[in-house]
């Protein structure tokens, strides 16, 4: 793409990858980016059930607060299982 500065990562053990350097480097990144340009945009459907990215940072946020109070620190590892 003309005008993009690009970078070359490694990914996948060895293999030289060809990328945008401002591309975010983590799903953290990409989302918080989102909630900061579009807050009001749908960020999931469900059925009728729609959540913005506004509503979704809040609905992340009150989950980190109560792994927070539940001891978990940055960096511990939590496993996820659903039905």
């Amino acid at each position: 793409m003309m005008g993009r500065r690009m970078r070359h990562e490694i990914l996948y053990g060895t293999r030289l990858v060809r990328c945008f350097a401002d591309r975010p480097g983590t799903i953290d990144a990409v989302f918080r980016r989102s909630v900061a340009r579009h807050p009001d945009w749908k960020a999931m459907v469900a059925g009728d059930h729609v959540e913005t990215y506004a509503s979704l940072d809040d609905a992340v946020g009150r989950v980190a607060a109560n792994l927070a109070a539940a001891g978990l620190r940055p960096g511990d590892r939590i496993a996820l299982l659903l039905g």
